[in-house]
């Protein structure tokens, strides 16, 4: 079992998921069909999973590095570039480990295979093991783009051009999903895709923005 959401096309860049109707679904099929339902658009997945409506047994899904700049999507390309990078090297990941996905606006969503992170045990010694694990990853990222000395900087910020690395979520815009918000010019629709290693090292970021463009 799985909670999934829909969220309502609106202006506002972070709607509180407390907002939502968020039904508990069953099944690959129950989704596509909720899915359906909601046009396949601004519809998200829970990263948590349950064998049963009690939600007593908790599975972890993909640890999920959330990487975003509001303003300069040539940097959060970058900076996910550097994160993958940064993951293999620190973690020793194999290319199955790891998948990585456009999200169609602001930037790019890099999924892990959390036995590849070591994430294993009960579900309250996730949250901590999560934590210390991103906190790794952004060290590494603030480190090399040089920004460790500065004082009175937002954490999360990986790059000197703003790129962030947002906190833990508890749900994941759904893959091949419709992304759609609005901007001042009107409303704007991206689809969310995956993307192979091998064409992440070398698409063009318009590339990308085209493949995704619905």
């Amino acid at each position: 079992m799985e909670l999934v959401h829909h969220q309502p096309l609106t202006d506002e860049d972070d709607v509180p998921t407390k907002a939502f109707n968020s039904p508990c679904i069953n099944g690959v099929q129950s989704i596509s069909e909720w899915c359906g339902r909601h046009q396949n658009t601004n519809v998200y997945r829970s990263i948590k999973i349950w064998t049963d409506n009690s939600k007593r047994e908790t599975i972890l899904g993909p640890f999920v590095i959330d990487i975003d700049n509001d303003d300069d999507l040539d940097d959060a390309l970058t900076v996910t570039r550097n994160a993958v990078k940064c993951i293999f090297k620190i973690y020793r990941l194999k290319d199955s480990d790891i998948q990585l996905f456009f999200t169609g606006h602001k930037g790019f969503n890099i999924e892990i295979l959390p036995s590849a992170l070591g994430l294993a045990g009960i579900a309250s010694e996730w949250d901590n093991k999560v934590c210390n694990i991103r906190e790794e990853i952004i060290s590494e990222l603030r480190r090399s783009a040089g920004l460790v000395s500065q004082s009175g900087q937002a954490r999360n910020i990986v790059s000197a051009k703003g790129t962030v690395i947002d906190g833990i979520h508890d749900y994941v815009r759904l893959h091949n999903s419709i992304n759609k918000w609005i901007e001042t010019s009107g409303q704007k629709a991206r689809r969310k895709i995956g993307i192979t290693l091998k064409e992440f090292n070398s698409l063009q970021l318009k590339q990308m923005v085209d493949r995704s463009t619905v």
